[in-house]
């Protein structure tokens, strides 16, 4: 059961989640729940193929150090989704030398699909990034993915000239009916 938003003012476009939920009903892909804290925004979307489309929105202007930003993103039994985003995240540096946090989950349940494609991440000068990404893929279930990291500012002479970088990523496939061995 999700919580609402009980964030202290000072942190809010600061520490933010995003959960949704696409379900397959009645011969179609639907959002069945969604939730949003900002700069996260629920944006429309669209029918495609025999799925939806939605463009991942936020009112940033991008991740700075100690932000904190998580999505979860669910895919029920037979529901075709693909999700982009609307731009590039650009991520700032932060006076103390704080890292961006960057938290995004993904359940894939048996016979759905998830077509993710992402524009890249562009870390600013000094910048530090924590990003996790959890994949959760049931039998059955597929996924396509795509993101890209960009040097930075060239012009500010800022090309590969973040901190750090710590990308997580963590897969794993269930099997759903089946016993694993």
């Amino acid at each position: 059961m999700r919580r609402g938003d009980e964030r202290p003012l000072s942190l809010v476009g600061r520490h933010a989640r995003l959960e949704l939920a696409f379900l397959y009903r009645n011969g179609r892909t639907v959002l069945a729940q969604a939730y949003a804290e900002p700069p996260f925004r629920v944006g429309g979307w669209f029918a495609e193929g025999e799925g939806v489309h939605m463009i991942l929105a936020s009112s940033a202007p991008g991740a700075f150090g100690h932000d904190r930003l998580q999505q979860s993103v669910r895919i029920g039994r037979g529901a075709r989704v693909r999700l982009t985003s609307q731009s590039a995240m650009q991520v700032h540096p932060s006076p103390d030398g704080g890292a961006a946090q960057l938290h995004s989950s993904y359940h894939v349940e048996d016979g759905a699909h998830l077509h993710c494609d992402w524009h890249p991440l562009i870390p600013f000068a000094d910048a530090r990034i924590d990003q996790r990404i959890d994949i959760n893929i049931a039998d059955g279930g597929s996924l396509y993915w795509s993101d890209a990291l960009m040097s930075g500012r060239q012009a500010r002479g800022e090309r590969w000239q973040f901190v750090s970088l710590a990308p997580i990523w963590r897969s794993e496939e269930r099997r759903v009916g089946k016993e694993c061995r």
